[in-house]
C-alpha cells in the first residue's frame, strides 16, 4: 500500500468533510449538494481502496456528518416555520379582501 496515497486522501476526506460542514453552515445549499456529489465518489473510493486503513479519521468524519445532519434539520425547521407563517399571513390577508 502506497502511504503517501493513504495519507492524500486522509486529507482530502478531513477537506471536504469539513467543507461541507462549512456550506451547511453559511447555508449554501447548492454549493453543497455540488461538493456531496464529489464527496460521495471520493469516499466510496477511499473506502474500496483502503478500508479498515481509514478507521484513524472515521471518528472525525462522523462528527462532521453528525454536525451536517442537525444543521440541515434546524434549516428545514426554519423553511417549514417560516412556511406556516406566510400560510397564516396569506390566510388573514384573504380574510380581509372578503
Amino acid at each position: 500500500m502506497d502511504t503517501a496515497s493513504l495519507d492524500f486522501t486522509k486529507l482530502q476526506l478531513l477537506t471536504i468533510s469539513q467543507q461541507r460542514l462549512y456550506l451547511a453552515q453559511d447555508e449554501k445549499w447548492s454549493e453543497l449538494q455540488a461538493l456531496d456529489t464529489t464527496w460521495d465518489a471520493l469516499l466510496q473510493k477511499a473506502l474500496k481502496t483502503f478500508g479498515n486503513d481509514l478507521k484513524p479519521i472515521e471518528k472525525q468524519l462522523n462528527q462532521d456528518n453528525e454536525a451536517l445532519i442537525s444543521l440541515v434539520e434546524t434549516s428545514q425547521q426554519k423553511l417549514n416555520s417560516s412556511h406556516h407563517d406566510l400560510a397564516k399571513n396569506l390566510s388573514q390577508v384573504k380574510q380581509y379582501l372578503k
